[in-house]
């Protein structure tokens, strides 16, 4: 019996963390969109006029999506969750800060972008170990 709910409550738990994965994946899409952009010889052509509004929606929706993942996993009271939250937070209200100030909030999110993989991939692991 037990096992039949540890079960289902690491299923539910795997798939809020794939959500968490799919929202830091859209934010982190974003912003490698923007670093291709940089280069205007080459991906020049991607920048019209919907670049903008396209590449800040995404970090905003990726960045609630992973919020809520966050808030529904049981390690959200953890330094794990703290830093999913966040992150996520950031992501969420970085295009408040005006047309320019938004980028020093991206900046942050693209520094602590390898810090969220690593806690990522230590709590797929954990999910992958419990079943």
């Amino acid at each position: 019996m037990t096992n039949a709910v540890l079960g289902s409550a690491s299923g539910a738990n795997r798939l809020w963390l794939r959500t968490i994965i799919a929202g830091f994946a859209v934010a982190s899409l974003a912003f490698f969109a923007v670093l291709l952009v940089m280069d205007k010889a080459h991906f020049g052509w991607l920048m019209g006029w919907a670049f903008l509004p396209v590449i800040t929606s995404a970090v905003i929706v990726g960045g609630v999506v992973m919020l809520i993942g966050t808030l529904c996993i049981p390690q959200r009271k953890s330094w794990r969750g703290a830093v999913l939250i966040a992150w996520g937070v950031i992501a969420a209200i970085s295009p408040l800060f005006g047309l320019f100030l938004f980028l020093l909030p991206w900046v942050l999110l693209a520094v602590t972008a390898p810090l969220v993989i690593w806690v990522l991939a230590g709590m797929l692991r954990e999910s992958r170990t419990q079943t």
